[in-house]
């Protein structure tokens, strides 16, 4: 007694001294304070073990006397009895050699005392002692047992509390990183690969992925980084198996709740599932966590991570509740357990489910597992915030509408073109697209109209331009795009393309549009070698060519930049051209081919330039109409023209009608009531004027048109169509056009007496007159052969200067006076 007493007296310090120096390495703490007990108790075998993950018990530490290996096999099957120690409330277990006494060769016995290990929270584990023979624990001793099991426990409580702590403080650190890496980074893909390592060796993993899925704007295609161990699969988020594993994961609880010893088992039995979580309380987003144990994966998935060293996977949805937005996947490896140098023994010794497994898998602690879901918190929140930054990017950097680049990228991509061209000489061009009459449409039609035209308009330029080209919304109604190709006639050919796209209507709610289209090139780096000089050459190239004809391209040449200057000094000289008077009309006769009277005056507006001297209508008609003054200049005209025809009727001469164009920026809703009112102040006639509409103005937006030349001719307004047959010549639009007139343009008449085919066509469009009831005029009639062959072909009226050229007002008044002017195909002349 007195021994023991000394033994006990002595082993409580010792013990506490081990565990104080051992007391961060847990299975040192348990290994040292092993072997003292067994020295101090000079016991056969001590045995610390705890549970594992699966149900099943893990051997952390013993320590083995030196009677071990005399035991006989049979005795690892001893029944176990508890027995319940009063004094302190503990479950005692001692195996004893009961039943199975008699099937023991010798008259060997087997003592084993179990004492568990509890901790606070949970029960930890369990000290086993064993003995054999006569050699039995004093009351002394076992007194002592269990104030040793609490300062063991106490101990691992305080080792895992400090690893706790230390764990906790390694996750703070690395979520910091993490955080400070995503925001300084702006989502660098160099950034979040250092992201995964970080989120990996924080959490003891041997690898790892994380997927971004392809963005919903699909600018940019799916991401996928990759760090240490991988599966065989390179491409295995997007593997369908893979997909179906996680769809078909279940809920369950997180947290596993310790078996009673009664129902062992039962857990036992429960250890062998796979250990799968998805969508875990406590963890918000969805998560799948699985021990890679036979049944856990299918067999493809299983295949694909067989001759890797991963064996546990975590994978985690970045999911902030509206979509995915990826997965970030961690991988862990097998783990063999230390062999002890007195393996034999520890079998002899072992009873149950306290065989070590020689490999088992790292299990994810809720710490690991709140850990790479905070990681993986922050990568989203970061592919959010770069998602709101490319939207806000994106926006400043592309038309809304037709989601084109803008002016700001195309200059960016202008110039990172131009820096390749000096490193690989090529031509490249910058071409200027107008879009003529747009404005009109988004007047008569609305902007939701021109808008879906818009979109049109970018579908065909996007088929007809190369894929690498980087065509651009420059602004409303102009696109710019850059063209890399080997030679000028490549180019060409491709500007041709674009241009013949528009010969073709819109259709747009069941009704055509006809739009035509102006192009500007310029090329580097004999037209400019900045972006500055290249683009603002493509926009003096684009104002020749709308000055030129509609539908129609111009290169850019040196002498244009001069025509430019002088093109915006007409521009500001035409704004101050209506204060200083400096319009007037002109009016040339409209001949009755068959009596050759003067049925009407058609009147021409000319500007006296104050250095340019006099101007036709062809050099400043487009420029007021696109700085907007042709309104204002029209309305001037039809005022004066009115007032004209009343003073030659006041001068004695039979009425006969004024011919007045009108611009396509005129053609609005309230321009009926405007004439009206012209009309009403001049007290003319309403069937002597006529108006003129050119047919491109009159098929562009066919409604609106239809309904005011209809108020006109309810007025008595006489109307004709200007210029036919050199547009497109829809003859659907024409037959519903409510007209009087129709009038075959000069070129046609020009052609038509040495061409047949021309002269089929001036046949053509004289039946089309008759057929719709319609007078048929041609103008430009400068030959005899020309008016020989009107003649032949029995047009109606006749406009040239075969019988006048324009005439101001006084002189046209002198030319009615003369009465016929025209008899048989001679010209009478004023005297």
């Amino acid at each position: 007694m007195t021994q023991d007493l000394y033994r006990v007296t002595s082993l409580l310090p010792r013990i506490t001294d081990r565990i104080q120096q051992n007391s961060d390495d847990l299975k040192a703490l348990l290994t040292s304070a092993a072997c003292e007990i067994q020295g101090i108790l000079d016991v056969d075998l001590v045995q610390i073990s705890r549970w594992a993950a699966d149900g099943s018990r893990e051997i952390v530490a013993e320590s083995h006397g030196n009677h071990g290996s005399v035991l006989s096999p049979s005795a690892r099957h001893l029944e176990e009895i508890e027995v319940l120690s009063g004094e302190y409330g503990r479950r005692v277990s001692h195996a004893l050699a009961t039943s199975t006494e008699r099937s023991i060769s010798s008259a060997e016995e087997q003592r084993s005392l179990v004492l568990p290990l509890s901790l606070l929270d949970r029960e930890w584990g369990s000290m086993r002692i064993e003995s054999q023979g006569n050699r039995n624990l004093s009351p002394v001793i076992q007194q002592l047992l269990p104030m040793l099991v609490d300062l063991i426990a106490i101990a691992i409580e305080r080792c895992e509390l400090r690893g706790t702590v230390r764990q906790q403080t390694r996750h703070v650190r690395a979520i910091g990183r993490i955080g400070s890496i995503l925001r300084l980074s702006d989502n660098d893909p160099r950034s979040l690969q250092r992201v995964l390592e970080e989120t990996i060796s924080a959490v003891g993993g041997i690898g790892g992925r994380l997927y971004l899925q392809t963005e919903a704007n699909a600018e940019r295609s799916a991401q996928l980084y990759v760090w240490g161990e991988q599966p065989t699969d390179p491409q295995l988020e997007a593997n369908p198996n893979w997909q179906a594993w996680i769809s078909a994961g279940k809920t369950c609880e997180f947290f596993r709740t310790k078996p009673d010893d009664g129902d062992r088992k039962a857990s036992a039995k429960e250890s062998r599932q796979p250990n799968i979580i998805c969508g875990c309380r406590n963890i918000p987003f969805p998560f799948i966590v699985a021990d890679f144990h036979p049944g856990t994966l299918p067999q493809p998935l299983t295949q694909v991570f067989a001759s890797t060293a991963i064996r546990s996977i975590a994978t985690i949805s970045l999911d902030g509740g509206e979509r995915c937005a990826g997965y970030l996947s961690v991988f862990r490896s097998s783990t063999s357990s230390p062999q002890s140098a007195v393996a034999p023994q520890r079998s002899q010794f072992s009873h149950g489910s306290d065989v070590p497994q020689e490999e088992d898998t790292l299990s994810w602690s809720a710490a690991d597992l709140r850990f790479v879901q905070s990681a993986s918190l922050y990568v989203y929140l970061g592919w959010l915030s770069g998602q709101v930054q490319f939207a806000l990017d994106y926006q400043a950097s592309h038309d809304i509408l037709t989601r084109l680049p803008n002016r700001k990228q195309f200059e960016l991509q202008l110039d990172r073109a131009l820096r390749r061209t000096r490193r690989d000489p090529s031509v490249l061009a910058v071409a200027i697209l107008d879009l003529n009459g747009f404005k009109r449409v988004n007047y008569t039609l609305g902007h939701a109209v021109g808008d879906r035209l818009l979109l049109d308009v970018t579908q065909r330029l996007q088929a007809q331009l190369p894929s690498f080209s980087c065509l651009a919304r420059w602004g409303d109604d102009r696109f710019i795009f850059l063209l890399d190709r080997s030679s000028i006639e490549e180019l060409t050919r491709i500007v041709q393309s674009v241009l013949t796209a528009f010969s073709h209507p819109f259709c747009l709610d069941d009704r055509e549009i006809y739009i035509t289209a102006s192009l500007g090139v310029a090329i580097a780096p004999t037209d400019g070698n900045t972006a500055a000089a290249l683009l603002k050459n493509a926009e003096i190239a684009l104002s020749q060519a709308k000055q030129s004809r509609q539908n129609s391209y111009q290169f850019y040449a040196s002498d244009m930049k001069r025509l430019a200057l002088a093109q915006l000094v007409l521009e500001t000289d035409l704004r101050k051209a209506s204060v200083r008077n400096e319009f007037w009309l002109d009016y040339q006769p409209q001949i009755d081919l068959t009596t050759g009277q003067i049925v009407g005056m058609e009147a021409l507006i000319r500007w006296h330039h104050p250095t340019l001297g006099v101007l036709h209508p062809d050099r400043f008609i487009s420029l007021a109409e696109e700085t907007g003054s042709i309104s204002e200049i029209g309305e001037w005209v039809l005022q004066t023209a009115c007032l004209q025809q009343r003073s030659w009727m006041q001068s004695g001469i039979l009425p006969v009608r004024v011919a007045v164009n009108l611009s396509a920026r005129q053609l609005q809703p309230d321009l009926v009531s405007k004439i009206a009112k012209i009309l009403h102040d001049t007290r003319m006639n309403p069937r002597d004027l006529e108006l003129e509409i050119t047919e491109s103005v009159a098929v562009q937006n066919l409604d609106l048109t239809v309904g005011i030349l209809q108020d006109f001719q309810a007025m008595g307004v006489t109307v004709a169509l200007d210029d036919f047959g050199t547009g497109y010549s829809c003859l659907s639009a024409v037959e519903q056009l409510p007209l009087n007139v129709i009038k075959i343009d000069r070129s046609l008449v020009a052609n038509a007496p040495q061409n047949s085919r021309v002269a089929a066509i001036a046949k053509t469009i004289l039946a089309l007159g008759r057929g719709l009831n319609l007078l048929v005029l041609a103008e430009g009639v400068e030959t005899p052969e020309q008016l020989e062959f009107l003649k032949s072909i029995h047009c109606d009226l006749v406009q040239g200067n075969f019988f006048s050229s324009a005439l101001s007002g006084d002189r046209a008044l002198e030319f009615l006076r003369n009465g016929s002017v025209f008899m048989g195909i001679e010209k009478v002349k004023l005297t």
